[in-house]
């Protein structure tokens, strides 16, 4: 019985050893680790230090503009036929026969078929309002197609083949840029925008006592301002057959067009 006791003493002894071991090592360790961060001057019992560094760079801008006059090389036309007829059917067959004709004739003008889209295509009733109420009195048939061509002498056959084919809305002519001239464009207008850019800034440097390092930053910017973009003898709008016949004539030419380009470096400066 005393042996048992003995026993059961000097495990309690052990344990009570082991834990006031831990419990004094868990203080003195917050303590150390308090003490740590009192010296260093960080947050108590911090785990992670988040650092920022910034860099001040002193920048220097300079701007280049290039302005290049071109004549477009491509057109686009629009041309439409608006039909009302008693029915739905019958006034899409009117236009669809127009429209079939018209593509026909451009064809045979040379016209790539890819060059010719259908823009709009709508189908509505007309109504008469001036009884009590409203009465549907016909359906109105309005189609737009687009036409692309970049040989501007083919313009004035196009629009006397579409008045002849029974096209009544023909107008929105407009002289554009292709993709290709307006990339050539490009190109040859940063040539000149940075080169003038360099320029002013070695310029404004020098007078001003600056030494440039390297360049840091380049923006850009476009500004296509078209003037005079055609010039014509005959109104672009809804017409009939009979103002037709009474035109003296389609008479289109191409204008130019201003494509103005703009950069701006930022240089360090030393």
């Amino acid at each position: 019985m005393t042996n048992q006791k003995n026993t059961t003493n000097n495990a309690f002894t052990l344990v009570s050893t082991i834990l006031g071991g831990t419990f004094f090592g868990g203080i003195l360790l917050s303590l150390g680790i308090a003490l740590g961060n009192k010296i260093t001057g960080l947050p108590l019992l911090t785990s992670s230090v988040n650092m920022v560094t910034t860099n001040q760079v002193n920048l220097f801008t300079a701007q280049g503009e290039a302005q290049l006059t071109v004549v477009p090389d491509q057109a686009e036309i629009n041309l439409g036929v608006n039909i009302t007829a008693d029915s739905v059917k019958a006034a899409q067959d009117q236009a669809n026969a127009i429209s079939n004709k018209l593509q026909a004739d451009l064809a045979t003008l040379g016209i790539d078929a890819a060059k010719i889209k259908t823009q709009d295509y709508s189908v509505y009733p007309e109504y008469d309002w001036s009884g009590d109420t409203r009465r549907i009195v016909g359906y109105n048939v309005n189609t737009s197609i687009r036409v692309t061509v970049t040989d501007f002498a083919l313009l004035n056959s196009i629009i006397d083949a579409a008045a002849n084919d029974g096209i009544n809305e023909i107008g929105n002519i407009r002289f554009t840029l292709s993709s290709d001239k307006q990339n050539e464009l490009r190109q040859q207008a940063r040539q000149e925008a940075i080169k003038q850019a360099e320029n002013n800034a070695a310029e404004l440097a020098r007078l001003s006592g600056l030494r440039l390092g390297k360049v840091v930053n380049v923006t850009e910017n476009t500004d296509r301002t078209t003037n005079n973009l055609y010039t014509t003898n005959m109104k672009m709008a809804t017409f009939d057959a009979a103002a037709q016949e009474e035109s003296l004539g389609t008479n289109i030419e191409a204008g130019e067009t201003t494509y103005h380009y703009y950069v701006t470096l930022s240089y360090q400066t030393l």
